[in-house]
C-alpha cells in the first residue's frame, strides 16, 4: 500500500503525481501525451485493469477537472473513444474559485487507485479505479467510479458515473460487459450512497456501523451486486479496502484503528451534524467512506 497526500496546482499536476506512485506499485504506462490543455495517460495493471485518465491544466483557479474511462485493452493507434471495450470518458470536477481545492489523499496498490480531493470549505470528491475482490467465476472485475454527477457506486439515478465489468453468458445491452450503476437493468448496485438507497442488503450494517457514543467503528465493505437484463441477481464481489460507515464525533480525514488496521474516514461529500429533511449532495450528514491505509 502507498498512501500519499499533497497539494495540487491543477488536475494535470495531480495525475502526474499519481502516475509516479502507480508505476512504483507495478502499473504500466502504455501511452502518455502532453498538450497545452493538460496531460493524458493510458495505464494498466497486472490484474487486467486498463484505464484512461486525463487532467486539465487550463481551468480556473482552484478548480480541478479530470476525465476517466475504463477499457478492456490498449490500442496505440486509436483515440480515447475508440479504445477496446471502452466505457467512454466521464468527468470529475472539484473546487471552484470561491471554494478552491486544497489537498488530496491517494490510496494506491497494484490492484487499485482511490483518490479523494478536498476543498477549502471541506467538501470532498472521490474517484478511483481498480479490480474487485471477485466472488464467483466470471471474466472481469474491473471497476471505476468518478463521483461527479453521482456518488461512487450509487445506483439510485441513471447518470452512470460508476461501472463494474463482468462478462456473463447471454447478457445483452452492455458494452464489453461494463455494468453501469443505475436504476434500470442491466445494472450494478453498490452501497456508496446509503442516504438514497432502499435496496442494498448492507444498509442495516451501515446504519449500525458506529456505536451510540461513537467510540466503536465497524466500516462496511462496499459489496457489488449485478442485475442482468433477465433480472437475475448475483454478487460480483467487494471493492478492496473501501468501506462505508458513519463518522459521528470524528473529524474529516480522521485516522482510526479497526482490528489492528489503520483506516482514514472521510465524508461522502460534506459532514453535517443534523440529518437534513431532504437529501442533497452538499449535505451527507455523518455518512462517510473509510479507506484502509496499511493494505
Amino acid at each position: 500500500m502507498a498512501y500519499q497526500t499533497g497539494s495540487l496546482k491543477n488536475a494535470a499536476d495531480l495525475i502526474k503525481q499519481l502516475i509516479t506512485v502507480l508505476q512504483a506499485k507495478g502499473w504500466v504506462v502504455d501511452k502518455q501525451a502532453t498538450s497545452d490543455t493538460g496531460q493524458e495517460w493510458y495505464i494498466h495493471n497486472a490484474a487486467g485493469g486498463y484505464y484512461y485518465i486525463r487532467g486539465t491544466s487550463n481551468t480556473s483557479a482552484g478548480t480541478a477537472v479530470l476525465y476517466i474511462a475504463g477499457n478492456t485493452g490498449f490500442d496505440g493507434t486509436k483515440e480515447v473513444y475508440e479504445q477496446p471495450g471502452t466505457t467512454g470518458q466521464g468527468w470529475i470536477q472539484a473546487g471552484s474559485e470561491s471554494d478552491p481545492v486544497i489537498s488530496y489523499d491517494a490510496f494506491i496498490t497494484s490492484r487499485y487507485c482511490h483518490v479523494v480531493i478536498q476543498t477549502r470549505q471541506n467538501f470532498f470528491n472521490h474517484f478511483g479505479f481498480g479490480v474487485l475482490d471477485k466472488e464467483g467465476d466470471y471474466a472481469g472485475g474491473q471497476y471505476l467510479y468518478r463521483g461527479s454527477q453521482a456518488m461512487p457506486f450509487d445506483h439510485h439515478d441513471n447518470v452512470s458515473d460508476s461501472y463494474v465489468r463482468a462478462e456473463l453468458p447471454g447478457e445483452t445491452g452492455l458494452t464489453a460487459g461494463w455494468y453501469p450503476f443505475r436504476k434500470t437493468a442491466p445494472r450494478a448496485m453498490g452501497s456508496g450512497a446509503p442516504m438514497f438507497d432502499s435496496l442494498h442488503p448492507d444498509l442495516l450494517a451501515i446504519e449500525t456501523s458506529q456505536s451510540a457514543l461513537g467510540g466503536v467503528l465497524a466500516p462496511v465493505p462496499v459489496a457489488i451486486y449485478l442485475t442482468t437484463a433477465k433480472k437475475t441477481n448475483l454478487r460480483a464481489g467487494v471493492v478492496p479496502d473501501f468501506c462505508v460507515c458513519h463518522m459521528k464525533g470524528l473529524t474529516p480525514r480522521a485516522k482510526v484503528e479497526v482490528n489492528g488496521e489503520q483506516w482514514m474516514v472521510i465524508p461522502i461529500a460534506h459532514l453535517t451534524l443534523t440529518k437534513p429533511e431532504h437529501w442533497h449532495y452538499d449535505d451527507t450528514f455523518t455518512y462517510a467512506y473509510a479507506y484502509r491505509m496499511n493494505a
